[in-house]
């Protein structure tokens, strides 16, 4: 099959995933492979996807360091130099606080031969180096285990069979080596939090070695011989530091018929003492061991697959007794089962599907082996599963093969959407839940939100049968500064978590009510915000090009839960019109506002009394419609007849003042006269007349 038709083979079946598989598609990562994929998480979350590749004459493995979401850290690519074969397989990856350690396995013979001899490799995660450790056809290394610090791997010398444990240091830098004894095969090793390594070997009797080092030397080894059995493998070893046991699941070949079953060997952690060796699944037929997960303090579960077509999952104690059996029928024949436990303690079962193009998930009570839900997922043809890992979320990683590619997905049983993730208080948020298939009947989710005073969610909702999704409503409030709130739904062990920020509220605007004012009537600034304001309210600060012609508070506070606030502007009289900018401020934000302020106008003029006897004086009153600036509103004066009604040229209406009186002297006349009084500013007249009788 050409590339071409691969990408867009695997397009078709990606984008089925998405639209028709029963668990939405959070993210898939496609990778080229040659050989089996490994995977690891490490304490802080990220992954360690390792794929052997057909670059290079099959001679290269491609290693992505992802996060949780997906994203890319880095890509780091080993390469080799023949040509013949599948030159390289990943035996295992391991984890310090510091550093990635990687072992690859050659083939011998420029190609032609098995993959025995190893390549080690340390990465440095703080400098981005690569250190090749040890590459040599004379030595076989297990896959490595690690703590916090070092880490252990298994070396078995190829001429001698001689098995050896070698601690690093997470650097890589050797601290210790000690022979474990002759064994066949290389078998498996783990360490706990404290360093020490748990090994288990398959010795050249049949038997199997179980072993527990610290890096100064042995405390115990131990044989176990299942009865009746003359090849005993290890393939998986765990340690129950807390609860003082050591459990390792083994291949075994029974002597009568010539077949291969699962085996569980239980030991005494602190001396090594054997517990219990007990079969994991029914005696008919082959059984393939395939997956061993702890259960701290409580035991283990264990699964083999099975040639009658079911795996067989089974629950032991901390002494090998059965506390419950779980038969899950499913193709044996293609990918791997593996083990996780979800967010409620229950066990959840990665495994083949008796159609090629699907993967599914069982999820089993811990408590009772029984089916709880069985959840299928659509890869494409052929689809192999291989690794399951989750998280508190309740998110699947799944790792499988599709053809000749790898695939490292995030797939979770109901995708959590919001209509708006970054919102302000008041802003109206609608959670959506959308599952991956409808159902038969209604199902409850429960729903949280991990600071309910600034988004607060309904207690739970119902997905209605037949629906493939469901909405609710999020009730946001105003946020003091900017906060990220975790929304969670959930739906028996499955969550899905996502993360709303609510958005310190802003302000958005400033306008004036009126634009255009007279000096000395007041006016008002609406402040508008982004969002309702928090609790204890939103401080705004607020300033004026021009004080001294219209002043404002140096701050306001919008009261809590509310987005509008009015504050009040004050001007004063002016000479000329003048333009102001207004500048509301929160944070970085600020938003102005352009109004004008503008002189008054003579509005009217009046005299009394309106007919008075010449040589008396009257009083002319000038009006006008704001107060007078500072150094008083000046007003030209004109009398139609100087000679009898004597007015100053100009009169000026103090600072502050809206009206003014003038005294207008009159002179003798010898019969009655009317006199036009002009009054002018700006080029506004106003008239009024005044009788004088002799």
């Amino acid at each position: 099959m050409s590339l071409i038709t691969r990408v867009v083979a695997l397009l078709v079946a990606l984008s089925l995933a998405a639209v028709g598989a029963s668990v939405p598609v959070i993210w898939t990562k496609v990778t080229e492979q040659a050989g089996d994929p490994k995977i690891i998480r490490d304490s802080s979350g990220n992954f360690y996807h390792a794929v052997p590749t057909g670059t290079f004459f099959n001679k290269q493995v491609v290693i992505t360091r992802y996060n949780a979401m997906g994203a890319v850290a880095w890509t780091r690519k080993i390469s080799g130099s023949s040509s013949d074969g599948n030159q390289f397989s990943v035996r295992g990856l391991a984890a310090t606080s510091t550093s990635l350690i990687v072992v690859l396995h050659e083939r011998t013979n420029g190609g032609a031969g098995s993959f025995v001899s190893s390549v080690m490799y340390v990465y440095d995660l703080a400098t981005g180096n690569f250190l090749l450790f040890s590459t040599s056809q004379s030595f076989e290394y297990s896959a490595p285990a690690a703590s916090a610090t070092q880490f252990a791997v298994m070396r078995r010398t190829t001429s001698t069979d001689m098995v050896s444990i070698n601690f690093r240091q997470a650097s890589g830098t050797d601290i210790s080596t000690f022979n474990i004894g002759p064994a066949k095969r290389l078998g498996v090793v783990t360490m706990d939090s404290d360093g020490d390594a748990y090994t288990a070997s398959g010795l050249e009797d049949g038997t199997a070695l179980v072993s527990r080092y610290t890096a100064d030397g042995m405390i115990f080894q131990t044989v176990f011989d299942a009865p009746d059995r003359h090849t005993e493998t290890p393939i998986r070893i765990v340690a129950d530091r807390p609860g003082r046991r050591v459990y390792v699941l083994a291949q075994t070949v029974p002597d009568l018929p010539n077949n291969v079953d699962a085996m569980l060997y239980v030991a005494n952690l602190l001396t090594g003492v054997p517990i219990a060796t007990v079969q994991v699944a029914p005696s008919s037929g082959d059984s393939d061991p395939q997956d061993l997960t702890l259960l701290p303090s409580s035991g283990v579960v264990a699964s083999a697959a099975t040639s009658n077509g079911i795996t067989s999952v089974r629950r032991f104690g901390v002494n090998g007794n059965t506390v419950w059996t779980s038969v899950i029928t499913q193709s044996p024949s293609t990918g791997r089962r593996s083990h996780a436990v979800d967010p409620d303690g229950n066990l959840l079962v990665l495994g083949p599907t008796d159609f090629g193009d699907k993967i599914r998930v069982d999820r089993l009570n811990m408590a009772t082996g029984v089916l709880i839900q069985t959840h299928q997922h659509l890869i494409g043809f052929p689809a192999e599963p291989l690794q399951l890992l989750t998280d508190a979320a309740g998110s699947f990683f799944m790792t499988s093969r599709l053809g000749q590619d790898a695939l490292f997905q995030l797939v979770q049983v109901a995708d959590l959407t919001f209509s708006a993730n970054n919102v302000t208080g008041g802003t109206a948020v609608e959670g959506r839940i959308d599952a991956g298939e409808a159902f038969a009947s209604d199902r409850t989710w429960q729903i949280t939100s991990s600071n309910p005073a600034l988004a607060s969610v309904p207690s739970s909702v119902i997905l209605p049968a037949s629906q493939d999704h469901v909405t609710f409503p999020i009730t946001v409030s105003g946020a003091t500064s900017n906060t990220n709130v975790s929304i969670n739904v959930r739906h028996g062990g499955f969550i899905s978590q996502k993360t709303l920020t609510v958005v310190q509220s802003n302000v958005q605007s400033v306008s004036i009510t009126p634009q255009v004012v007279i000096g000395g009537v007041a006016t008002t600034a609406d402040l508008t915000l982004t969002g309702n304001a928090p609790t204890g309210g939103r401080t705004v600060t607020l300033s004026s090009n021009k004080p001294a012609v219209a002043s404002v508070p140096a701050s306001v506070n919008v009261p809590s839960g509310q987005s509008t606030h009015a504050v009040p502007v004050t001007t004063f009289g002016v000479n000329s019109n003048q333009g102001v900018v207004i500048t509301a401020t929160t944070g970085a934000v600020s938003r102005t506002a352009f109004f004008a302020v503008n002189a008054p106008s003579l509005t009217s003029i009046s005299i009394a009394p309106g007919s008075i006897k010449g040589g008396l004086n009257a009083t002319l009153t000038l009006n006008i419609n704001g107060i007078a600036p500072t150094g008083g509103f000046s007003i030209v004066l004109f009398s139609g007849a100087p000679a009898i009604v004597i007015l100053s040229a100009s009169a000026g209406i103090p600072a502050g003042a809206v009206t003014h009186n003038v005294n207008v002297p009159t002179t003798a006349v010898t019969s009655s006269t009317n006199v036009l009084i002009f009054a002018t500013r700006s080029g506004i007249y106003k008239t009024t007349s005044l009788t004088v009788t002799p």
